[in-house]
């Protein structure tokens, strides 16, 4: 599965994610003063947009910014010479 490991495919799931938990949220308010729901797709899109770009600069500063070289111990595995 490498599309799981693009870290672009990863920022738009999330955001994805995000536009869809808003936007149900939106539908079940029952709220008297609710904006026109033209007006509120257009913040939530922006809203995901910016979570887009953001969960991107996050993943890519965590892979490669603060990924740690793992150092293998050497293993002896013939006899000792002494």
């Amino acid at each position: 599965m490498n599309i799981l490991n693009n870290l672009v495919f990863i920022a738009f799931l999330i955001s994805i994610m995000y536009f869809i938990v808003k936007h149900f949220i939106f539908k079940i308010d029952k709220d008297e003063n609710k904006p026109n729901s033209e007006y509120y797709r257009k913040i939530i899109f922006k809203d995901s947009v910016l979570i887009f770009i953001l969960s991107y600069a996050v993943l890519y500063t965590k892979k490669y910014l603060l990924e740690s070289e793992v150092v293998q111990t050497k293993i002896f595995t013939n006899e000792p010479n002494f």
